[in-house]
Order: C-alpha cells, then structure tokens, then sequence
C-alpha cells in the first residue's frame, strides 16, 4: 500500500486499497466504540451522564444536530431523530429493539457520517473525530485553520484515546 504523505503526524503508515466507505467507518466507529464487550452492541454507554447510545454511540447533541438542520432528515427520519433525544438513555434498550428503529438508528447515523465525510474531502480520520469528539470539533477542509486544527486534534485523540484510534484505523486497514 502507499504510504500517506498527507498527514504529518506518521499516524497513517498507509492508505487503504480504496477510499473510505460509510459501511467501513460506521463498522470501524462500532468496533472501536465495543472493542472487548461481549453480547449486544445496542446499549447505553457507561460513561457518567452520557446520552451516547447504540452501536456507534449517537449521543443527543449530535441527534440534535442531524434533527435541526434543515432538510437533512426527510419528516420520518425526523420523527425517529426527536423521539430518541425525548426517550432517556437508560430507556432506550425498551425501545430501540425492532428491526425499524434499528434501522433508521443506522440510516441517520450513516447520513451524519456521509456528511462529515464529505465536509472533510473523503477524510476518514475527520469523520472519526467529529464522532467521538463532537460535530463542531472540526473545520471543514480548505478552512485556513484546518490542517493545524486536525493536526492538534488527532495529536489529543492519539493522547486521551489511543485505544479507539488505533481499532478504527486498524478496522479501516489505515495501520496494521
């Protein structure tokens, strides 16, 4: 594989065969969400007041981002976007158990992804960043500040987490 010249951190040892799918990052996000857990992955997080849920652990801000910005969710998707954020956390595994819910839990999530995936220029790194850290953590490429900010953010992923960063580039066959 080539090796990747575009970020300067020696995060990335190479690229993967193809670009980055949404498939492959919410799989590579998932794993890296439940590495080592055992059973279902449509459970609340474990994190003090956290409201992340489900197999990528959507918290509600970020529901919240995909509810409020106009004409990202069709009226269905919307619907399932404010129910989930009205239904405590702790509350969800009694209602996100069907395929339908489980379903439009991954069409919005997917959406959210594709988003971000295509704000970053095709960057898989950004789309995990905006997930774990949040959808305003990151400019968007060609933003004058960008390449710093994502330097600076990966340098502190690659610091507070580097258990998930290693299982999604490992997940996406970014590094061995």
């Amino acid at each position: 594989m080539p090796h990747r010249k575009d970020h300067k951190l020696g995060l990335l040892g190479s690229a993967p065969a193809a670009p980055a799918t949404i498939d492959g990052i919410y799989d590579a996000i998932s794993e890296s969400e439940h590495e080592g857990t055992s059973g279902s992955r449509w459970i609340k997080s474990d994190v003090k007041n956290s409201t992340a849920w489900g197999e990528v652990q959507i918290n509600d801000g970020t529901m919240e981002t995909a509810r409020d910005t106009p004409g990202f969710l069709n009226p269905e998707e919307w619907q399932f976007a404010n129910r989930f954020i009205s239904i405590p956390a702790d509350e969800r595994k009694d209602w996100l158990i069907g395929p339908y819910e489980q379903g439009m839990y991954r069409t919005i999530t997917k959406r959210l992804m594709q988003k971000y995936l295509d704000e970053s220029g095709g960057d898989p790194l950004w789309v995990m960043l905006k997930w774990k850290m949040g959808p305003n953590a990151t400019a968007k490429k060609g933003d004058s500040k960008a390449s710093k900010k994502l330097e600076d953010l990966l340098k502190r992923m690659k610091r507070e987490d580097p258990r998930y960063m290693r299982v999604f580039m490992q997940t996406l066959g970014l590094a061995p």
